[in-house]
């Protein structure tokens, strides 16, 4: 009657492997639902933290001109005496 089923085919076993197939996808795809948002929310909050800290690196330099006007007026003045010597 069916000339291109092969002799090894059984309809109990396919509907077997089908049952287990979806048994399988019933339950991964309500673990998937729960999961993705965590993981997107996770690339969300490690994006923001490099992104703070790549603000936080990058706060002094972004603020002033030039670093190094800034470095020579804030060097202590040297003396020769004993005394302590302070920012001018």
């Amino acid at each position: 009657m069916f000339p291109n089923i092969p002799s090894g085919f059984n309809f109990s076993r396919l509907l077997g492997g089908i049952s287990k197939s979806l048994n399988v996808a019933n339950q991964v795809i309500p673990i998937y639902q729960q999961l993705s948002p965590m993981v997107q929310n996770a690339r969300k909050a490690f994006g923001a933290l490099k992104e703070m800290t790549n603000a936080s690196l990058n706060k002094g330099v972004m603020n002033t001109p030039n670093n190094s006007e800034n470095i020579n007026k804030k060097r202590p003045i040297m003396n020769n005496s004993n005394n302590p010597s302070f920012f001018q």
